[in-house]
């Protein structure tokens, strides 16, 4: 055996040692294939069956009274519907403005219900308000799951991701 022959066999040993050492390897990646775009959207799990850690919870948002958006009122409510199909909690607000176009609704599924929160899967809509032509969609499909909880004994859930679209500030309440 030469040199050549010696070194090529030498360093075929070491990475056949390094690539059969049973541990997780990197996945095989074409070089010429673009990377994974980020903030594209993805689809979330199908949901089979929601988890429901306290029924007392659950009643209080089977039993909500409204659904409220900070811009267009605390006032008046918007009307809140919650189902049941097959174990998958499904809720449906909406708020609009008594004057002029500002609307807000969501549209979707609840994963989980504890005590104090919710985590939703589904859309989130506002159009028109504070301003006219403002338009914000959060979905889950692009932004992921989103927490809505109860803090310092409030009679209402609010979203916890205050500023999801142009830096303001949205509380999007549902009340029981």
């Amino acid at each position: 055996m030469n040199r050549n022959s010696a070194a090529i066999a030498a360093i075929s040993l070491t990475c056949l040692a390094a690539c059969s050492t049973g541990g997780a390897r990197e996945p095989d990646i074409a070089m010429d294939e673009p990377p994974p775009a980020t903030g594209s959207p993805v689809t979330p799990p199908l949901l089979t069956r929601t988890e429901v850690d306290s029924a007392e919870a659950l009643e209080k948002l089977k039993n909500a009274r409204g659904m409220t958006l900070q811009w267009i009122s605390w006032d008046y409510m918007g009307p809140v519907a919650v189902s049941d199909n097959s174990g998958v909690i499904r809720i449906s607000a909406s708020q609009s403005a008594r004057t002029g176009d500002g609307k807000a609704s969501m549209l979707g599924d609840i994963v989980r219900i504890t005590d104090n929160e919710f985590i939703f899967r589904g859309r989130i809509t506002i159009i028109d308000t504070p301003d006219t032509g403002r338009e914000c969609v959060l979905d889950s499909a692009t932004a992921g799951d989103q927490t809505f909880a109860i803090t310092q004994n409030r009679p209402y859930w609010r979203l916890r991701n205050f500023e999801w679209c142009d830096g303001l500030t949205d509380y999007v309440d549902i009340y029981f």
